[in-house]
């Protein structure tokens, strides 16, 4: 699984705004990428679907996100459709689930 290829490579894009740094991780659903943010310059995580088609499911994840308040759960900042693909964008975590005891 974690030979898939990327779905955003270094220096793309996305929506004018979020400049591709790296890819962070790799989901069932989903790729996460460090991004830059253009707007603030902060560095923030990009969550994007591989597949079309998954506009209904992201929608439903955005809304329960935006709709939790939690120290674990990460507030969304924005989202969209980049190639034909949903997306959020939320703070980078500090620390990897694993490594959380």
């Amino acid at each position: 699984m974690h030979d898939e290829p990327d779905i955003l490579d270094c220096n793309d894009v996305v929506a004018e705004r979020y400049e591709v740094i790296c890819r962070n991780g790799i989901g069932g659903k989903a790729q996460v990428y460090r991004v830059s943010d253009r707007n603030s310059g902060t560095e923030v995580a990009l969550k994007i679907c591989k597949e079309t088609g998954e506009e209904a499911r992201f929608a439903r994840e955005v809304e329960l996100m935006r709709s939790a308040v939690h120290q674990h759960i990460m507030p969304v900042l924005d989202n969209g459709v980049h190639a034909g693909l949903p997306f959020l964008v939320m703070p980078l975590a500090q620390h990897c689930l694993k490594d959380v005891n």
